[in-house]
C-alpha cells in the first residue's frame, strides 16, 4: 500500500493505517532525531510526538509533498525546538540561581509569595511586589475596627 493509500485511510481513522505508518517511519525519525540531540530518550519521544500529532490532526492535515518528507521535516522542527528550549534553560540558570540567592531568608510564606525578583542583564533588577486589594465598603471596614 502506497503513502497517499495510507494517508487516505488515516484520515478516515483506520487505526490500521496508522500503525502501518508508525512501523515504516518511526525507526527513521527516532534516528534523525538521536542524530541532532544526542540523547535515544529525547529522540524517541520527538518521533512519538510527531508520530501523536499526525494521529490528532488526521482529519485535517494537508501534505503536500511525500509523507515521509513531512514526518522527516516535523521531527527535524520539533528537535530544533527542543534544541532551542535547551539553550534558553542553559542560559536562563545562573539568573535562577542569582534569584535564589537573593530570595529573603526567613520570610514568612504569604511575603515570600508576594515577592518576585528579576534579573536581566544589562537591565538591572527588578523587585515585584504583589500588594493583594482589599475589596470592602468604608462602612465594613469601620465596622471591623469597633
Amino acid at each position: 500500500m502506497d503513502d497517499r493509500e495510507l494517508l487516505h485511510r488515516l484520515k478516515t481513522g483506520d487505526q490500521t493505517a496508522f500503525d502501518a505508518i508508525f512501523r515504516a517511519h518511526y525507526p527513521s525519525l527516532v534516528s534523525l532525531a538521536q542524530g541532532m540531540l544526542r540523547d535515544q530518550s529525547a529522540a524517541e519521544d520527538v518521533a512519538q510526538e510527531v508520530m501523536l500529532e499526525l494521529w490528532r490532526r488526521r482529519a485535517d492535515v494537508v501534505i503536500h509533498e511525500s509523507l515521509r518528507a513531512y514526518l522527516i521535516r516535523s521531527t527535524r522542527n520539533r528537535a530544533l525546538n527542543q534544541i532551542r528550549h535547551a539553550n534558553v534553560q542553559r542560559r536562563a540558570e545562573p539568573l535562577i540561581a542569582r534569584e535564589e540567592a537573593v530570595q529573603p531568608h526567613g520570610a514568612s510564606t504569604l511575603v515570600a509569595g508576594e515577592l518576585r525578583i528579576d534579573s536581566q542583564p544589562g537591565k538591572g533588577t527588578t523587585i515585584h511586589v504583589r500588594v493583594p486589594l482589599v475589596s470592602a465598603t468604608m462602612s465594613a471596614i469601620a465596622a471591623k475596627r469597633s
